[in-house]
């Protein structure tokens, strides 16, 4: 899911991630707190063992002890797509194989603290093109029950074909009632198809292992892709985990 173009249906998928970071401690006297460079791998396969998305990623993270956090990151990615695949308008991308590489930056600050934030410039190729990336979320606890936090994406996509800009806003709302119970409210809007999208969860714990979850999303497209889809879908799903001890 690319958060301009949206999603490639690709049923049938495994995943497999793998990586890891090797840190540093400079010691007391320093400024930083640490040292992080790190390797990470993610690929996805069909249910033949063929492959459909794979990324591997070199990344460089500095830690310091006011709780401020910087990473620095560039990836390749392979990416095969078994179908054509309509991201914007009347832009299609063809069936194939695609390559690219990307770079980012990203910092972060205490997310324990009442006020926190966390941002990322990231910037590549995409199918042919290439596109430009930036994201920014702030996060507002003024008690132990309550969280709201508000965060905005834009990502500049120029294409062979086309060249468009998608800007995504969203807002989460929480709330702690009771040990055992949370309500989180989510709202959302993309600006290229003129979709918002409001969100419900409920969590209650009935018991240590024991969990009831009712989801509920509506969304509304005021310019879909398809001329012909809905442009409004409602969906809701009850869930209820349940831990046998033998």
């Amino acid at each position: 899911f690319a958060p301009a173009l949206g999603l490639a249906a690709r049923p049938g998928t495994r995943r497999f991630e793998l990586g890891g970071t090797l840190p540093w401690f400079p010691g007391r006297r320093s400024a930083i707190r640490r040292f992080a460079p790190g390797l990470s791998f993610l690929r996805y396969d069909d249910h033949r063992g063929e492959g459909f998305d794979e990324r591997a990623g070199i990344s460089f993270g500095v830690s310091w002890k006011h709780d401020f956090t910087l990473v620095v990151e560039t990836a390749r990615q392979r990416e095969r797509l078994t179908a054509p695949f309509v991201p914007y308008r009347d832009v299609v991308i063809p069936a194939g194989s695609y390559e690219r590489i990307e770079a980012g930056v990203s910092a972060a600050t205490d997310p324990t603290r009442a006020l926190s934030c966390t941002g990322e410039i990231r910037f590549g190729g995409l199918y042919g093109g290439h596109h430009r990336f930036a994201s920014l979320d702030l996060t507002w606890r003024p008690s132990r029950f309550f969280v709201l936090s508000p965060s905005m994406l834009t990502d500049r996509v120029t294409l062979p074909s086309a060249r468009f800009t998608a800007t995504v806003a969203r807002v989460r709302f929480g709330l702690t009632t009771s040990p055992r119970a949370r309500v989180d409210v989510l709202g959302q809007y993309e600006s290229e198809k003129r979709a918002a999208g409001v969100g419900l969860r409920f969590r209650y714990d009935v018991r240590e292992g024991t969990r009831i979850v009712l989801a509920w999303d509506s969304i509304e497209l005021g310019r879909p892709l398809d001329p012909e889809a809905s442009r409004r879908t409602d969906r809701a799903v009850l869930k209820l985990s349940y831990l046998l001890l033998f």
